[in-house]
């Protein structure tokens, strides 16, 4: 039996990238939870109902919305029977990250200021031991780029970076993270190969599945289909 894999999302919006990612994992038959961890609580606003604190089956993932920064992630969420856990941290951390991830996500686009909130919630918790990868969002041909992003951040000297992915801003990619906070169900058919061949990536690294195999099942799953 694999073990019980945890990781965890920190920056920009990725909400939209967690449930592609669920759905696939889904596909394969891992039992997911999405936790919502962030003070912006965004994971709700893409599903129907998402009480603070319920559990919310959707569409076989079962999803919950938790922000009590009183009691430990880990204590306050029954994560027993499932495989894998996905949870956003939101883009403003204000404590250190309680949960031991597998990997840990971080996840910017240019913008100023959600580079400088990111910065300032990376000195709250990032360590040495800290397995993380990098992601890059909404990349636009500009003066600015992610190396003054990394100097930034300077991510690479306090934690083991594993890989870094960069996905230009298109009007596709921008319609998918879009609908998917509108539709009822996940499709990301549309989507750049770039992002599904980063989940194909992770899915591989974690779970030892040929990315060839993992990339026949996002072509299953990614018309939302094979959701529902």
């Amino acid at each position: 039996m694999d073990p019980f894999i945890k990781l965890g999302f920190v920056g920009s919006y990725k909400v939209d990238m967690i449930h592609y990612l669920s759905r696939i994992l889904k596909a394969l038959n891992k039992e997911v939870i999405l936790i919502d961890a962030s003070e912006e609580q965004l994971l709700k606003t893409t599903l129907p109902t998402l009480a603070d604190s319920d559990l919310f089956t959707y569409f076989g993932v079962d999803c919950i919305s938790y922000s009590e920064e009183k009691v430990e992630l880990s204590k306050a969420v029954n994560m027993k029977g499932y495989d894998i856990a996905l949870v956003d941290h939101g883009l403003h951390v204000s404590e250190r990250i309680d949960m031991e991830y597998s990997i840990v996500f971080i996840v910017t686009d240019y913008e100023r200021h959600n580079i400088l909130s990111l910065k300032k919630s990376l000195n709250n918790f990032l360590n040495n031991n800290m397995n993380v990868v990098k992601v890059y969002r909404d990349v636009i041909d500009t003066k600015i780029n992610k190396n003054y992003i990394n100097h930034i951040l300077n991510i690479d000297v306090r934690t083991k970076v594993l890989a870094e992915y960069e996905f230009e801003r298109t009007q596709e990619d921008y319609k998918c993270k879009l609908l998917c906070q509108y539709d009822e169900v996940f499709s990301f058919k549309k989507l750049s190969r770039k992002y599904k061949e980063m989940f194909a990536d992770i899915i591989e690294e974690l779970y030892g599945i040929e990315f060839g195999k993992v990339m026949k099942v996002i072509k299953a799953v990614e018309g939302a289909k094979a959701c529902k």
